[in-house]
């Protein structure tokens, strides 16, 4: 049971680019792992590939065997809510909605946001927001609209978390808090974690740091991952 990406290539033709060549590379149920590399090396890219936010130009996606582009629109977008949560570098929140309802956002899409309101509330105050639950993302600092969309990537127990430089615009207390709620719910869930960061003190912390150099993954990185 794993992630794996086959051959995969991606390219942008406006300017023409290819920005991931040739990436072979398997996560197993469970593990938690970086993804560095300096800025415009690929991380971000491979990040959306795997989390099937984005599609190879050439290669292979398989997540537990299955091809989730060969999904319709409607499966792949239920599979995502069901199994993905994905934490972005902008928080994305609807300004409309309170941070408790932008929360439970996934959750309506199933309607399950009532059963997960008190798990929503758990994670809400776990990140040092319990009283700011009604306000408005307006209302809330940048750290604490990202808190917010970390609390949302998360409040579907999902199988697979994809997080994207999640600390980036947090302080230091606040970006250790949401490392350790990560950790731990990778820890006592299962669930597989991979997580962009340019902090080494984070990278550290996974079971497994891969290197990406210019869109590649080198010949030492892969061999050290096929011993794991």
């Amino acid at each position: 049971m794993a992630l794996e990406v086959r051959g995969v290539y991606k390219r942008f033709t406006n300017p023409p680019t290819t920005v991931l060549h040739g990436i072979d590379l398997t996560i197993k149920d469970g593990e938690f792992v970086t993804i560095v590399g300096r800025s415009g090396s690929g991380k971000t890219t491979l990040l959306y590939i795997l989390s099937t936010l984005d599609q190879p130009t050439e290669g292979t996606l398989l997540i537990n065997g299955t091809d989730p582009n060969t999904l319709s629109v409607e499966e792949l977008h239920r599979f995502r809510n069901e199994n993905i949560g994905y934490v972005f570098q902008f928080h994305y929140l609807l300004p409309e909605l309170t941070a408790l309802e932008n929360v439970l956002l996934p959750a309506r899409k199933t309607d399950s946001h009532v059963k997960r309101t008190p798990y929503a509330l758990e994670l809400l105050e776990a990140f040092g927001l319990k009283d700011k639950i009604n306000r408005y993302p307006g209302q809330l600092s940048g750290g604490e609209q990202q808190r917010v969309a970390i609390a949302r990537a998360l409040i579907m127990n999902p199988r697979y978390i994809f997080a994207d430089e999640p600390t980036g615009n947090l302080d230091t207390a606040n970006g250790q808090s949401v490392m350790s709620l990560l950790t731990k719910i990778n820890r006592e869930t299962g669930s597989t974690l991979v997580l962009v960061t340019h902090e080494p003190e984070y990278a550290a912390l996974a079971q497994r740091e891969i290197r990406i150099v210019d869109g590649r993954i080198p010949r030492t990185e892969v061999e050290s991952s096929v011993k794991i």
